[in-house]
């Protein structure tokens, strides 16, 4: 039997083309790391054969990463993630640190995080101010709101003890209290049109990501 490292090379070595045309920036050792960090009880010499195919098979059907391992990290912190939600992204972080320099600059309290998703972008809002923040996460999906509520309770050390924090189900502002006041509205919203959507995502997008958001 071979080890982890072993089994992990042979496997990249045999899929290299695909899997760096799939998964752009992917080498063996990042791979390897990525499931060692799953898997914190095991070394890479470890001889280890179970849940290496199924990992395998994933792959080759272009999973992205963070929907096989079901985190992914953002801003400063790793978030829980599955396929009712959008991945974080790396580009996103520019809501935050922007937002992040207007929470700073003005008297803003109460912060409307429209299709939250993970949670990614107000959460990181909460634990990187340095002022206490009142969020309110809205998301049209149920699922992706469970997934936001289980990202804030493992965060909720990071929070200042006086930030207030609350999820509601709805579309956009359809729902909305206007007598309730609102400093900031942060949102990544959907902007690829459904007409076009086939023709301009990745694969990995289209096949995996929730259309919806």
């Amino acid at each position: 039997m071979k080890s982890i490292r072993e089994e992990i090379n042979l496997f990249f070595s045999a899929h290299e083309d695909f899997l760096t045309k799939s998964y752009p920036g992917l080498s063996a050792e990042r791979l390897l790391k990525s499931f060692l960090e799953n898997y914190p009880q095991l070394s890479a010499d470890v001889c280890f054969s179970w849940g290496l195919s199924s990992f395998f098979e994933k792959l080759k059907n272009r999973v992205p990463l963070a929907y096989i391992f079901g985190k992914a990290f953002f801003f400063a912190d790793e978030f829980l993630c599955n396929q009712e939600t959008l991945i974080p992204r790396f580009d996103t972080e520019i809501l935050v640190e922007e937002s992040l320099k207007i929470i700073a600059s003005e008297n803003i309290q109460t912060v409307l995080d429209i299709g939250t998703g993970t949670g990614c972008v107000g959460l990181s809002l909460l634990t990187n101010s340095q002022k206490p923040l009142c969020l309110v996460a809205t998301d049209l999906s149920a699922q992706a709101l469970a997934v936001a509520q289980k990202n804030a309770n493992l965060l909720k050390y990071r929070l200042h003890p006086a930030a207030q924090l609350s999820f509601l189900q709805m579309d956009r502002l359809r729902k909305w209290d206007y007598t309730r006041k609102l400093d900031l509205i942060v949102s990544n919203p959907p902007y690829i049109p459904q007409s076009e959507f086939d023709s301009l995502v990745q694969k990995e997008v289209h096949d995996y990501e929730p259309h919806m958001a």
